[in-house]
């Protein structure tokens, strides 16, 4: 699954990535741990649980939440994303 929100300005975006990074993180059986901003090519980024497969990414002025059975933090699936999702940003 994939959700974008774009927003009007990178100080919005910021805003909403911060707030969805709250509530992701309140739920107990979930733990935001940083992901590499360098890595991903983003402002932002946390993986939202410890198998790694939800990962909130902040670029810009778009925050995206990916959440599937993938391991995000493995290198070919981070470019599969990339190339696909982040890059046309």
């Amino acid at each position: 699954k994939t959700s974008y929100i774009q927003a009007a300005s990178p100080a919005i975006a910021s805003y909403i990535f911060k707030g969805l990074l709250q509530r992701e993180g309140s739920l107990h059986y979930r733990s935001p741990n940083p992901a590499s901003i360098e890595d991903w090519d983003v402002d932002q980024a946390y993986y939202l649980n410890e198998e790694k497969t939800m990962i909130l990414l902040l670029k810009d002025k778009v925050v995206i939440l990916l959440d599937s059975h993938l391991d995000f933090s493995q290198p070919e699936v981070r470019k599969a994303c990339q190339n696909k999702l982040i890059s046309n940003l």
